[in-house]
C-alpha cells in the first residue's frame, strides 16, 4: 500500500489507532470539564465552564429522544421546536479526542445544530418525520430562499438557511450558496456549502480503515493515498452506501446528483490553484461516478473530460495568495492572514515620531520583546489606509501623510515631531495611559502605581478599519481587576471614526448598557458592512468571555454571546499586590463566520449574523509557570494571537496552550497540533500555499498539511552558523510580503523568502536592512505600497526605497 501525500492522514490515524481515540454522541451531553489537579499557590484553575444544557433542556431532550424512538413524528417536531426555541444556544458535546498523553479535546455544536443533524440523519432512513416540519414550513422557507438568491445575498441566504435547515428545498439553496461563494472566490466557504448537501461529502466511519481521515474530515483527504487496486471495491461500497455517516451537518434527502456536488468541489480547488487537491477529487469523480454528464462551461458535456483541461491548466499556474492593499488591521486582514502588495527595500528613513511610553515609570521586567528600549514593551500596530497612516494608544488617535509625516488632518495642537501629541486628531481627555484617575494623588503614588507596575500584560494598542470606518479602543488597558472596577477609571470605550469627514467621531460604545457593570471590550473591534464585532470580558469571580456584535452607526447592540467562563489565565499570580491583568483579544472574520480565540481554553465559531457558535473546541490547557513576573510574562506575550483562516482550516496558537493547533474551519475538529512545546513562537504571521509562518526567537516554516515543523532559520544546528557568533533573536512582530518574509530584530530586519529551498533551508531574499546606522531599533511592522514601517516601543519609524530601487511586485 502506497503512503498518503500528506502526512496529516498519518498523524491523525496514529492519533486514532494508536494513541486511543475516544468518541461519544450521547443523547444527553453533560459539559465534562478537563480534569486538572488541584491549582496551587501560582497556578490557577484550568476548568472552564459552557453555556451548558441546563436541567430543562435536558428533560426536554429526553422527551424528544424517546418520541423519536417511538416514531411519533408529529410530537417529536414539536418537541424540537420547543428546544430549538427556548435553548437553541445552549452547547452540545459531538466528540472528544483523547491522547495517549491524556490530553483532551472536547468538541462542540450547538443544540439547534445537533438536533438539525440527528433529525435529518434519521429521516434518511424514515422520510416521514420531517412530513410535519415541512407542512408548517416550507413554504415560508422556500420564500426566504427565493428572496435571497434574487437578491444574490450569501449572507442573507445563509440565515434562512440556518433557520429553515430541515425544509425541502435546502438542498437547493446550499448549491447556490455555494455557487454564490464560488463566484466570490470565496473557495472555502463555497466547499462548506456544498458538503452540506449530501453526508458523503465527508469521510464516513470506516471501521477496517480503509480511509485516512477521521470521520467527518474532507472526502479528499480520506482517498489520498488509498490503496485503489487492492481496496476499490470495499472502498466505493463504502463511500456511496455508508453504514454511518460521519456527524457532519448535511440535509435529509436530496435530488442533486453526487456528481454534480463533486464536480463542483473539483472545479474549486482547480480555480484555487491547488492542483493536488484537485487531482484527488477529479479521481474520485471518475471512479464514483464515470459516465457523469452536466452543463459545464457553457455546454453540455462529461464532467471529467471538461475538468481535465481545468485542473491540468491549474498545475502549471502558481497557487494564488491573495494579496491586500495597505494594512488596515491586526495581520493586515480580517482572516488575520494578509500579505502585503508590495516588497519594499526600506533603506532610507522618510520620516520619523515619537510614541509615548504606555505608562509613567512603568517597566515590563521578564517581557520576551523588551530586552532593550528601558523594558518598554512594543504595545503600537499602526494600520495604512491609502495614503495615510493611522496610529492609537489609551488616550489620543494621530493621523499622518504617509509620504512625508505631516498631520492627515490638521496641524493639531503642536508641530513638534517629538511631542506624542503630535498628528492627533482626538484626545480622550484625562491621561488613561495608566488605566488609573487621578483625582487622589497619594492614591496613585503609594497603592495603585506599585500594583499597575506589576499588572499582567503588556497595554496593546490596535486600530481596524474597513470602508470609510475605522474602530479604534479608547481608554483603559486593564481588562481584568483584582479589586472593584471604581477603583480604577471606566472601561474603556470604541471610538467609530469617520475617515471620509476628517477624523469624526461616527459613534462611541461604550462596553456596558445601562444597568450593566464589569464588562470590558479586550482588543479592537471588527467592522464589516455596518457592523462592529468585539470580543468582551466580564470580571468577576470567573471571568465571562463573550462576543458582541454592534450596529457601528448607532452604537446599538444587536446580540452579545457568551462562549465560556474560567478562571483568568495567571489568576494565582494576580494577588492583591497588583492591580490585574491587561489582554487584547482580538477576533477573526472570514465569510460571515468570526472564529474566537479565548485564550482561555476554548476556540469557538460565531455566525456573524445571529450570533449563533457553531462549534466550540476544548484544547489542552497548561498551567501558567509559578514563581517570578518574568516567567509569567513570558508566557502571556502571545496575548495578540487571533485565529488564522486559511481554506478551510483554522490555525491557533493560545496563551495558555504549548502548541499550535490547527482545526477544521467547518466543525471545529482536530486536524493537527505541533509537538507539546516543541515551538518557542510569538507571533503567528501568515501562511503561503505549503506553510505556515510563525516567529519568536526565530522564524520557523511549518507544514499546513500536517504541523511539521519544515524550516527554521536561524537554525542554531546548522553547521555553517558561525560558532563565535551569537544568532540574531527576533523582537516585534514580521510581516509577510509577496514572496518575502521581514522578521526585525533589534540590530536589523531579515529579508528571507517565503518559499524554502529543495532541501528545505531558508533562502535569504537580500541582504539585511541594517537598523545600526540609522540609530534604529525593530519593532512592529506594517507595509504600505513602497513604505515599511517599524512601531517600535518609543518611535514610530517609515522608510522608503532609494531612488532608484524599486519594489518587489
Amino acid at each position: 500500500m502506497k503512503f498518503p501525500r500528506s502526512l496529516q492522514r498519518l498523524t491523525m490515524l496514529a492519533a486514532a489507532l494508536l494513541l486511543g481515540l475516544s468518541v461519544g454522541t450521547p443523547a444527553i451531553a453533560q459539559i465534562r470539564f478537563l480534569q486538572q489537579p488541584p491549582p496551587t499557590r501560582g497556578q490557577f484553575s484550568l476548568t472552564v465552564e459552557l453555556p451548558e444544557l441546563n436541567n430543562e433542556s435536558q428533560q426536554l431532550l429526553v422527551q424528544l429522544e424517546q418520541r423519536l424512538r417511538d416514531k411519533q413524528w408529529q410530537d417529536a417536531i414539536e418537541g424540537y421546536r420547543r428546544l430549538v426555541s427556548a435553548h437553541g444556544d445552549e452547547l452540545f458535546e459531538s466528540d472528544s479526542l483523547t491522547l495517549q498523553s491524556g490530553d483532551q479535546y472536547i468538541f462542540y455544536v450547538g443544540l439547534r445544530r445537533r438536533l438539525q443533524t440527528q433529525l435529518a440523519e434519521i429521516a434518511r432512513r424514515e422520510p416521514e418525520l420531517l412530513v410535519p416540519y415541512r407542512e408548517q414550513t416550507d413554504v415560508a422557507a422556500k420564500e426566504a430562499y427565493d428572496a435571497a438568491i434574487a437578491a444574490h445575498d450569501p449572507g442573507e441566504l445563509e440565515q434562512a438557511i440556518e433557520r429553515y435547515f430541515l425544509a425541502s428545498g435546502t438542498d437547493h439553496a446550499l448549491l447556490a450558496l455555494g455557487d454564490m461563494r464560488l463566484e466570490r472566490g470565496e473557495f472555502a466557504a463555497a466547499r462548506a456549502a456544498w458538503e452540506q448537501v449530501d453526508p458523503r461529502l465527508r469521510s464516513p466511519y470506516d471501521e477496517k480503515s480503509l480511509l485516512y481521515a477521521l470521520p467527518g474530515q474532507p472526502l479528499w483527504i480520506a482517498v489520498d493515498g488509498v490503496d485503489w487496486d487492492q481496496d476499490q471495491e470495499e472502498i466505493l461500497k463504502l463511500l456511496l452506501n455508508p453504514r454511518r455517516s460521519s456527524t457532519h451537518r448535511a440535509v435529509a434527502q436530496t435530488d442533486i446528483p453526487l456528481a454534480d456536488l463533486l464536480t463542483r468541489l473539483t472545479l474549486a480547488s482547480a480555480l484555487e490553484g491547488d492542483a493536488p487537491r484537485a487531482n484527488v477529487e477529479l479521481d474520485l469523480l471518475r471512479r464514483l461516478a464515470p459516465d457523469a454528464q452536466g452543463w459545464i462551461a457553457g455546454k453540455r458535456q462529461r464532467y471529467d473530460d471538461a475538468l481535465q483541461s481545468i485542473v491540468a491548466s491549474s498545475a502549471g499556474q502558481p497557487y494564488q495568495l491573495q494579496f491586500v492593499d495597505g494594512w488596515k488591521t491586526f495581520a493586515g486582514a480580517p482572516a488575520r492572514n494578509g500579505i502585503a502588495d508590495d516588497s519594499p527595500s526600506g533603506n532610507i528613513v522618510a520620516w520619523t515620531t515619537v510614541l509615548p511610553k504606555p505608562a509613567p515609570n512603568i517597566r515590563m521586567q521578564g517581557l520576551v520583546e523588551t530586552a532593550s528600549d528601558g523594558g518598554l514593551p512594543l504595545s503600537f500596530y499602526p494600520i495604512a489606509v491609502g495614503d495615510q497612516l493611522f496610529v492609537n494608544d489609551s488616550r489620543r488617535l494621530r493621523a499622518f501623510n504617509l509620504h512625508d509625516g505631516s498631520p492627515a488632518w490638521g496641524s493639531g495642537s503642536t508641530l513638534d515631531r517629538r511631542d506624542p501629541d503630535y498628528g492627533a486628531f482626538h484626545r480622550s481627555g484625562p491621561d488613561l495611559s495608566n488605566g488609573l484617575q487621578l483625582n487622589n494623588t497619594n492614591q496613585f503614588q503609594d497603592r495603585i502605581l506599585p500594583k499597575m507596575e506589576s499588572a499582567i500584560g503588556a497595554p496593546r494598542y490596535t486600530l481596524s478599519a474597513s470602508g470609510r470606518l475605522m474602530a479604534a479602543r479608547q481608554g483603559n488597558p486593564l481588562s481584568v481587576y483584582t479589586e472593584r472596577s471604581s477603583v480604577f477609571a471606566a472601561s474603556a470605550e470604541m471610538y467609530v471614526i469617520d475617515l471620509a469627514a476628517q477624523g469624526r467621531i461616527a459613534a462611541i460604545i461604550a462596553a456596558n448598557e445601562p444597568g450593566e457593570s464589569e464588562w470590558e471590550f479586550e482588543g479592537t473591534g471588527l467592522i464589516d458592512d455596518g457592523r462592529l464585532y468585539v470580543a468582551m470580558t466580564k470580571n468577576g469571580v470567573r471571568s465571562e468571555s463573550a462576543v458582541a456584535c454592534y450596529d457601528a452607526s448607532t452604537a446599538r447592540r444587536i446580540w452579545r454571546r457568551t462562549i465560556c467562563s474560567t478562571e483568568p489565565y495567571g489568576a494565582g499570580l494576580v494577588l492583591a499586590d497588583k492591580a490585574g491583568q491587561r489582554s487584547h483579544n482580538l477576533l477573526t472574520l472570514s465569510n460571515g463566520v468570526l472564529y474566537y480565540n479565548t485564550n482561555r481554553g476554548a476556540i469557538a465559531a460565531i455566525s456573524a449574523a445571529a450570533g449563533e457558535i457553531q462549534w466550540l473546541t476544548l484544547y489542552p490547557r497548561g498551567p501558567l509557570e509559578a514563581g517570578t513576573m518574568a516567567r509569567a510574562n513570558q508566557q502571556l506575550v502571545r496575548d495578540l494571537n487571533p485565529c488564522i483562516v486559511t481554506g478551510d482550516m483554522v490555525i491557533a496558537m493560545p496563551a495558555d496552550c504549548d502548541r499550535i493547533v490547527a482545526l477544521d474551519a467547518a466543525n471545529g475538529k482536530l486536524q493537527w497540533q505541533t509537538v507539546p512545546g516543541g515551538v518557542e513562537a510569538t507571533h503567528l504571521l501568515g501562511t503561503t500555499k505549503e506553510d505556515l509562518i510563525v516567529s519568536g526567537d526565530q522564524v520557523y516554516w511549518i507544514r499546513l498539511d500536517s504541523g511539521r515543523i519544515r524550516s527554521q532559520f536561524p537554525n542554531p544546528r546548522d553547521p555553517q552558523n558561525p560558532q563565535d557568533e551569537s544568532p540574531p533573536q527576533g523582537y516585534g512582530r514580521g510581516i509577510l510580503a509577496r514572496d518575502t518574509i521581514y522578521w526585525p530584530t533589534q540590530q536589523a530586519i531579515y529579508v528571507l523568502k517565503q518559499e524554502v529551498d529543495e532541501n528545505e533551508k531558508p533562502i535569504i531574499a537580500q541582504e539585511p536592512i541594517d537598523l545600526r546606522p540609522l540609530g534604529l531599533v525593530g519593532g512592529n511592522l506594517a507595509i504600505a505600497g513602497d513604505y515599511l514601517i517599524i512601531a517600535g516601543a518609543t518611535q514610530l519609524t517609515v522608510m522608503k526605497n532609494d531612488a532608484g530601487d524599486e519594489p518587489a511586485r
